[in-house]
């Protein structure tokens, strides 16, 4: 906690009001026999039944039996071809501890308890008994240490023997010896009579679009970075690339190159119509026809004749 006050005060304080049997390992129970910090678990099952959450409550079951039950098999198959006794990932970590316990010297004290020396000072104490070490990590995950493995060593003992059960292939089995039999189809159910029908409940749509991932927690970390807030930010109007206005406030015309040919047309044809008021007056259809000739004539640009 020292440590953590030198980095950030503030995180010091939020850490005080946390039970620390939730977040530090020195105060973790022994009984579930796991060190992890992680919700893989349900973190894998909310990514398996992403594909029925959106779904009716009966076909939403049903894909959720058929993933489990197919599940179940493909666990089961895959502990059947295990060679040893411990799982495979098991006996990698346990291989890595004996490597990690060569420099390491065990005193047997009496009672299968063993002093162990790390050098440096650091001492353990090791009780094969209790299947208990001082560094608590053979407490806590039910694998030997490598404190503990220096003394079997010393003992010449195998050393999955002292490796939780929970860990080897034939509890493995065991969990999933269980599996959940096939179902037939709805047309093949059996129609229940002394009851009454339940009626689906009215399905009202929000707004938006639908969504398919969970929402998640404040300190929890996205894979896309944090979202960034708009607080005190002002905006710009996308069109025209200034700000203070948007879509719906905004009175002008976009573009500086249309609003200069509008006027310029406007003009044009005010001067045209004058011009033509004060002349004498020529027949209506003649009239009409000058006056488009000379106002295209004092155009700024040019116009491909129709015809």
């Amino acid at each position: 906690m020292s440590e953590i006050r030198s980095l950030s005060e503030s995180d010091e304080a939020w850490l005080h009001d946390k039970d620390p049997r939730t977040w530090s390992r020195a105060h973790f129970s022994i009984r579930c026999q796991s060190d992890l910090l992680l919700n893989n678990n349900s973190e894998y099952f909310n990514k398996i039944i992403l594909e029925a959450r959106d779904k009716l409550i009966l076909t939403m079951l049903e894909i959720i039996r058929r993933k489990v039950m197919t599940r179940l098999v493909f666990m089961r198959e895959v502990a059947e071809k295990y060679p040893g006794p411990l799982c495979p990932r098991i006996q990698k970590k346990l291989s890595e501890i004996v490597s990690q316990s060569n420099n390491i010297w065990p005193v047997y004290a009496g009672n299968k308890k063993y002093e162990v020396d790390c050098r440096f000072g650091n001492k353990h104490v090791v009780d094969l008994f209790k299947s208990s070490c001082s560094c608590r990590k053979w407490d806590l995950s039910g694998i030997p240490c490598k404190h503990t493995v220096s003394c079997m060593q010393v003992l010449a003992v195998s050393l999955e023997t002292y490796v939780n059960t929970c860990y080897t292939v034939t509890t493995k089995l065991n969990i999933y010896s269980y599996l959940i039999n096939p179902v037939k189809g709805p047309m093949q159910w059996e129609h229940v009579r002394d009851m009454e029908p339940i009626l689906p409940p009215i399905i009202r749509r929000p707004t938006g679009r639908p969504k398919q991932t969970r929402m998640k927690e404040v300190d929890e970390v996205r894979k896309s970075g944090p979202k960034l807030s708009k607080t005190r930010q002002q905006a710009s109007y996308t069109k025209c690339g200034k700000p203070g206005h948007n879509t719906r406030t905004f009175k002008g015309i976009v573009g500086a190159n249309q609003m200069a040919s509008q006027s310029s047309s406007l003009q044009i044809l005010n001067q045209a119509t004058s011009m033509d008021n004060t002349s004498s007056q020529p027949p209506l259809t003649q009239q009409s026809s000058n006056l488009t000739t000379n106002f295209r004539a004092k155009l700024p640009f040019k116009r491909k004749s129709v015809l």
